[in-house]
């Protein structure tokens, strides 16, 4: 819940919602709707395995994210967007002015040179070197330096080096400059997409992907700027050239230099904050908590976050129940191979990791080359300037709408990020081989404009999935990887190959076990820490529903009403119940797992490994005793539930030895009396439903007329209010589940 400093009257009040759970935890659950609900909605990292950044830190990091996400979208991070997308600009803006300087640059300073084909793409490489260095330097030492710092730097060396070029005196200069000038180039989005993401709230996380339009927007600024100076005061091919007949390219370079030049100085100027994670990974907890505060003031919010809300997750604080390891804390001074090795910890991120990197090599591979190479080939098929430059234009402006459509894509259900960005890579090597059917430059300016909107779309989403995936804690060493990857085999990418990669790389981005679409980016739950369940074989049996009851009188209900009489024995089920019973076609099975939480977890786990099951497409009906706190609803009702709580981790003592002023003799884990907020949780105590299938369902039912009988009615009758002794109803409230037995007042 976000709550304005102005209004602080509403911190702790519940929603409108009800909530279903028994009795004696009314208060605790409501107070769970409200302060909690943003474990669920901040928590950035789900899809990283807590393995990849210990407990310690995945503790920690989580109470950050809830009080950014409180805290939520407001004047700071609109600030922050507009002055990132400079990084974005910069990563496009500069290889575009590249390419487009080379053809003037080549007729000053090689004209007389007969190896001058072999000897112009060095500029292209020394590019490609700088972007190499830059990514490596900005990129790791973010993660030891901190951020701010880089994030700053990144465009004093465009800025400045950029001027510089316009004066170069020899081609060897120019080259020179470009690395120079690459070297700041290559640092930004590294760093700057590590500052968005660590200050974006989950809910705003497209919000990556709508940056690249600023990638889209440099192009095109920057093809509009050489038009008039690069395209009418260059040397003709007839004349001899001179620097005083050359000017265009220097002007050019100038224009962009000045551009980035302002840019520096609004960021150098602009109050950028400090990644609070960064700060607690280095052990600066209460620089990472004034960084919060600082984040909530401008944002005109309010924050309660303390140094003790970090600290008493030390481990070292803790009894050590589990013999869990001191957690070390990343020295500032060196650089630890640990930081890769983190991204590799697990068996599904090491996958991710080194395909999301394959993925960046490939592309870098074919894209830089490309990029340099289309004004020649322009000019080929159309000799004629005003032409040739409004291709130009015209292939930069489709990028723009790439980037927008890029950002509703990513969030489409059965498409997200992996399915996005696949389709966008095969397809911009697709038109880049069709673009060698053309006849003429009109042919090849369609298939051109198909590649452009095709590979922004591809680089937008690229951006967005790449720092998602990584830790926080070592997402500058993970952008830092890719972009490496990528501008190493820029150097080495010769053109003939170019459709081929976008291929591949479009292919094993399908291949991605992670996808990040309406997930947020530090703890994982149980079912990323591990692959998803495999069989050996084919499944034999794959039933449409699962029936899942807890004891012998749940489970003869059902088998009175249905005809399951195939039974299946399932090795490690209970020697209770040690069958699961199916239908003759296999449509419908149930299965009985015990009471109590072991036997359920321990059952459904041995049918879901159990290779004669494909469980994939079965939705599952799982029956339970049940309990409403009567001021929510009443017996047989039926709750749709946003939110699943898990409050069986708790303290108990004797309701006979009970301190004075206590209510009851249960209290929660983390906690030292009842009533208080839990200091401590796993990641999985709280669950969230999809939220629009649970309205739309809500919208469909909440009319209809349940079923009621004599027996439910003399129950409610010891109820003298509404809604305990109303009829029964549909209503919306959240649920909680234990071990423990609850009973009311009456």
């Amino acid at each position: 819940m976000n709550v304005d400093a102005e209004d602080t009257s509403a911190v702790g009040q519940p929603d409108h919602e009800d909530v279903a759970h028994a009795q004696p935890l009314a208060e605790d659950a409501t107070k769970q709707d409200t302060d909690k609900v943003s474990i669920s909605d901040a928590s950035f990292d789900l899809v990283i395995p807590e393995a990849t950044v210990g407990h310690e830190y995945a503790a920690k990091a989580m109470v950050l994210n809830q009080a950014v996400q409180s805290i939520g979208m407001g004047r700071y991070q609109i600030l922050l967007f507009l002055v990132v997308g400079f990084g974005w600009a910069s990563d496009n803006l500069w290889p575009t002015v590249t390419g487009l300087i080379l053809p003037p640059v080549t007729k000053e300073f090689l004209a007389d040179e007969p190896n001058a084909q072999r000897i112009y793409p060095r500029i292209t490489l020394a590019q490609n070197i700088g972007l190499f260095v830059g990514a490596f330097f900005w990129g790791f030492g973010c993660d030891l330096f901190g951020r701010k710092w880089a994030f700053t730097l990144t465009l004093f060396f465009t800025a400045v080096f950029g001027l510089v070029a316009a004066g170069s005196p020899t081609f060897a200069a120019v080259g020179v400059f470009a690395a120079l000038w690459s070297f700041g180039v290559g640092g930004n989005l590294p760093v700057d997409s590590a500052i968005f993401l660590e200050f974006l709230p989950y809910t705003h996380q497209y919000l990556l992907t709508v940056l690249s339009t600023y990638w889209a927007f440099a192009e095109l600024f920057a093809d509009l700027i050489a038009w008039p100076l690069i395209g009418y005061l260059t040397c003709s091919e007839s004349e001899v050239c001179t620097k005083a007949k050359n000017m265009g390219w220097r002007y050019f370079v100038i224009v962009m230099g000045a551009l980035f030049v302002v840019f520096f100085l609004i960021r150098f100027f602009f109050p950028v904050l400090e990644s609070p994670k960064y700060l607690m990974g280095i052990g600066k907890e209460e620089e990472a908590v004034d960084v919060v505060h600082r984040l909530a003031k401008i944002n005109k919010k309010t924050t309660e976050l303390t140094v003790e809300d970090l600290t008493k997750h030390n481990i070292d604080s803790r009894a050590q129940q589990s013999g869990e390891k001191k957690y070390n804390i990343q020295s500032l001074e060196e650089f630890k191979p640990s930081n890769i090795s983190a991204l590799f910890a697990t068996r599904r991120m090491a996958i991710n990791t080194s395909l999301i990197i394959a993925i960046w090599a490939l592309i870098g591979l074919a894209f830089p080359l490309y990029n340099a190479f289309i004004p020649s080939i322009v000019t080929l098929n159309e000799p004629d300037v005003h032409t040739t430059y409004w291709h130009l234009v015209v292939n930069a402006v489709m990028g723009v709408p790439a980037c927008i459509i890029g950002a509703f894509l990513i969030e489409v259900k059965g498409i997200g990020r992996k399915g996005t960005l696949g389709a966008s890579t095969i397809l911009t090597g697709v038109f880049l081989f069709c673009s060698t059917t053309s006849k003429n430059s009109d042919q090849l300016l369609g298939w051109q404009c198909a590649f452009k909107f095709c590979s922004g779309l591809m680089y937008a989403v690229l951006y967005t999935y790449t720092p998602e995936i990584f830790p926080t804690k070592y997402r500058g060493t993970g952008n830092a990887l890719t972009a490496c990857a990528n501008r190493i085999f820029g150097i080495m990418a010769p053109i003939i190959v170019i459709g081929a990669l976008f291929l591949v790389a479009g292919v094993l981005s399908l291949l991605l076990p992670l996808e990040p679409r309406g997930k947020a980016t530090v703890l994982c739950s149980s079912a990323c820490a591990q692959n998803a369940s495999q069989t050996n074989g084919t499944a034999k049996i794959a039933p449409k529903v699962l029936v899942v009851t807890l004891f012998e009188p749940e489970r003869n209900a059902w088998l009175n009403n249905l005809t399951l009489t195939e039974n299946v024995t399932v090795p490690g089920f209970s020697p209770l119940f040690p069958h699961a019973s199916c239908d003759k076609q296999g449509d419908t099975c149930l299965i009985t797992t015990g009471e109590g939480e072991i036997n359920a977890a321990s059952t459904l786990t041995a049918l879901l490994y159990n290779s004669q099951f494909d469980l994939r497409k079965s939705y599952f009906i799982v029956n339970g005793i049940a309990g409403i706190n009567p001021y929510a609803g009443t017996i047989g009702s039926v709750s749709i539930a946003r939110y699943a709580i898990q409050p069986g981790l708790q303290y108990g003592i004797d309701s006979r030895e009970m301190p004075q002023g206590w209510n009851y003799s249960w209290w929660s884990y983390g906690t030292s009396e009842p009533g208080q907020y839990p200091g401590f949780f796993y990641g999985t105590e709280i669950f969230e439903v999809n939220t629009n299938l649970r309205d739309r369902v809500f919208d469909l039912v909440k009319n209809v007329s349940l079923s009621d009988n004599e027996v439910a009615k003399d129950n409610r009758k010891p109820y003298p209010f509404a809604p305990a002794n109303a009829t029964p109803s549909v209503i919306k409230g959240d649920v909680a589940t234990s071990d423990l037995y609850y009973t009311g007042k009456y």
